[in-house]
């Protein structure tokens, strides 16, 4: 009869131990809508937007699957600086974009080491091996993993649950690599209890708060393909599309434009160099019959000039011919902006690394 019993309550702590155990799983597991498991849609997203994007230095590698480790040594041009963090990239670009007609070189002092999507790293010990390496991404413009268009603004409180230890661990998480690990370890064991609200940041700049994973799904999901990702090989290309409107203007357009009015150099680069004082001095007067006079209160040079188009490259050249001493000025000139401005009309013509803005001077 004692054995009977014995049996009886024996049987009974093994259904109150599992009870427990059962209870104290859904507990550390926490909500369905808050757990966040393997293979599933919403893992998936998570981790394409805390992915690393490699498409913003794309100035330096032209590469949108990695980026390139700062700070790095580069001459751009034949101008040597370090770059030190993303803001660098505009000094890069301003030297790019200082003259229309010259080829823009970039030489990285190698080895650097780059960062891919994973946030792995790699280091590279020549250009060769960097080109090669940016051919395996996607091209220009490409869909990729990455999702580029909702950011998650940190930090993130979660804790994690493994199913077979049964132990749990509180975590904060500070960016998207702590994240992107995070989410990356998860396995049929492994649960995530995310801690909401958690606050996203959409590409407009607006900013949402969400209180479940269904929610972080749809949101995700509507904002992912809302924005250009910009994955082209131009930095800052939204500035340069401004920019780049060429100047067509036929021959007689340009004449009638330089022969109105006197014109003073406001800016002069000439092989590289700022010569602007030896030149600002002067008032230039274009006149119909090809000659140019150049006048300061010292001293009064002559000289021809010329137009003529480039029908290929449709571009208006002008050639100046001065007497000494504004020999400097004696080039082959690319018109390559015109801006009518609340002070005076602005042109501004290029060759090479030779530069000359000129200003519109009415009486």
């Amino acid at each position: 009869m004692k054995t009977r019993y014995w049996s009886l309550f024996v049987l009974l702590l093994i259904q109150v131990f599992i009870s427990c155990n059962k209870e104290s799983y859904e507990l550390e597991q926490g909500p369905k809508e808050k757990s966040l498991e393997a293979n599933t849609e919403i893992a998936d997203l998570m981790l394409r937007v805390s992915m690393n994007d490699g498409s913003n230095d794309n100035i330096l590698d032209m590469a949108n699957c990695f980026n390139i480790q700062l700070p790095i040594n580069v001459e751009a041009n034949g101008q040597e600086m370090t770059i030190e963090s993303e803001a660098d990239f505009n000094r890069i670009e301003d030297i790019f974009d200082a003259f229309t007609s010259d080829e823009d070189i970039l030489n990285i002092t190698f080895p650097i080491t780059i960062i891919k999507n994973d946030f792995s790293e790699l280091q590279i010990t020549d250009n060769n091996e960097l080109s090669n390496l940016a051919s395996e991404c996607n091209g220009e413009n490409i869909e990729d993993d990455d999702i580029e268009c909702i950011d998650f603004k940190y930090p993130i409180s979660a804790s994690t649950f493994d199913i077979n230890t049964e132990l749990t661990n509180r975590i904060s998480i500070a960016n998207d690599k702590q994240l992107f690990e995070l989410i990356n370890s998860l396995n049929v064991s492994l649960v995530i209890n995310m801690e909401f609200p958690i606050f996203v940041r959409l590409f407009n700049g607006n900013e949402l708060e969400i209180n479940d994973l269904i929610s972080l799904e749809d949101i995700i999901t509507e904002a992912k393909d809302d924005c250009d990702e910009e994955d082209d090989f131009d930095y800052n290309d939204e500035e340069d599309e401004e920019d780049e409107d060429e100047i067509n203007l036929t021959e007689s357009q340009f004449t009638e434009l330089l022969t109105v009015c006197n014109w003073s150099a406001e800016e002069v680069t000439l092989d590289g160099e700022n010569e602007t004082s030896s030149y600002s001095t002067y008032s230039f007067s274009f006149n119909m019959d090809g000659t140019i006079l150049a006048e300061n209160m010292d001293t009064t040079v002559t000289g021809t000039w010329s137009i003529t188009s480039q029908s290929n490259d449709n571009l208006s050249l002008l050639v100046l011919n001065m007497d000494s001493p504004l020999t400097g000025l004696n080039i082959q000139w690319t018109l390559v902006e015109v801006n009518d401005e609340d002070d005076g009309t602005r042109i501004e013509i290029e060759s090479g690394s030779n530069e000359l803005k000129l200003k519109k001077e009415c009486d």
